[in-house]
């Protein structure tokens, strides 16, 4: 049983549709998948058939900052009829466009070809629009050649281009996460750079902490699996898959996850009994 807790699709920075996302799971053997798009959780519902043999459970990656480091936020097993979740995320995806809008028009004003007319045309129908979508607009142009490379220079903090973006608490983001019924699990946790950071946020009443991570392998993975089970808080994990060429995985599947210790995080989410006999079995 190969599960993934983290992927990325058009509805935010990934590279493939939600139903192109369900087609390669299938195709690639996954038996659990879970959308997890930026500030955004469409994904699921333009889903139009999710093959027998396939879970595919609805996510979000909600954006915060914290002590100017980013921290990221994946929810589980939440409400979507929630009217404060269901504001919140419509007033961020708002910010987001506002942004970018405002990052595009200071490139153009810095000599570099793009417009958010442009960005608009080829990304309308992604709904949580941010930097690497205005990264590959700059990429085809022949500015940079990679979204990191975006994000270091043109579109870094220090650059003109730059417009710092709305930042939330994590405190917030997980009492948001918790009145819609869900689980707050903290993403990657190695990417917020500061471990004592780390365990200041875990003082949070997170659910869960992201344990396996393509960042995060070998002894990193032992750290923040201690961390977790210190705390007594579930565990997650996923490849946060975004379908980017210069980026691992380049493929669902290719980054592998454990299924033993996310057993008691699939058993919260309540998955139907037939399921969880099923992930006991394939342990």
């Amino acid at each position: 049983m190969i599960v993934d807790l983290h992927v990325h699709t058009t509805c935010s920075d990934g590279s493939y549709t939600p139903e192109q996302i369900v087609a390669l799971a299938h195709k690639q053997g996954l038996s659990l998948v879970a959308l997890t798009d930026h500030d955004e959780y469409c994904a699921y519902d333009q889903v139009k058939e999710i093959p027998k043999d396939l879970v595919l459970l609805r996510g979000a990656e909600f954006s915060s900052t914290y002590k100017h480091r980013d921290v990221h936020i994946l929810a589980y097993g939440y409400d979507i009829g929630c009217e404060k979740l269901v504001n919140y995320v419509q007033f961020y995806k708002t910010e987001r466009r506002s942004r970018i809008k405002k990052m595009t028009e200071r490139c153009a004003a810095n000599g570099y070809k793009v417009s958010y007319e442009e960005l608009v045309q080829q990304f309308g129908e992604t709904t949580s629009l941010g930097r690497p979508h205005l990264s590959r607009l700059l990429i085809q142009k022949g500015y940079v050649k990679t979204i990191s490379q975006a994000f270091e220079t043109i579109l870094s903090p220090q650059s003109p281009c730059y417009v710092p973006k709305f930042s939330a608490s994590p405190a917030d983001v997980v009492t948001l996460i918790h009145d819609a019924g869900g689980f707050a699990v903290l993403a990657h946790p190695v990417l917020i750079r500061n471990d004592t950071y780390v365990k200041e946020l875990l003082d949070l009443p997170f659910d869960g902490v992201e344990v396996y991570h393509p960042k995060q392998q070998g002894q990193l993975e032992k750290k923040y699996l201690a961390m977790a089970q210190e705390r007594g808080l579930l565990v997650s994990g996923g490849s946060d898959f975004h379908g980017v060429p210069d980026r691992y995985p380049q493929t669902l599947g290719e980054f592998k996850i454990p299924l033993k210790p996310l057993l008691p995080l699939l058993q919260a989410l309540a998955l139907p009994e037939d399921i969880l006999d099923w992930a006991q079995e394939a342990r």
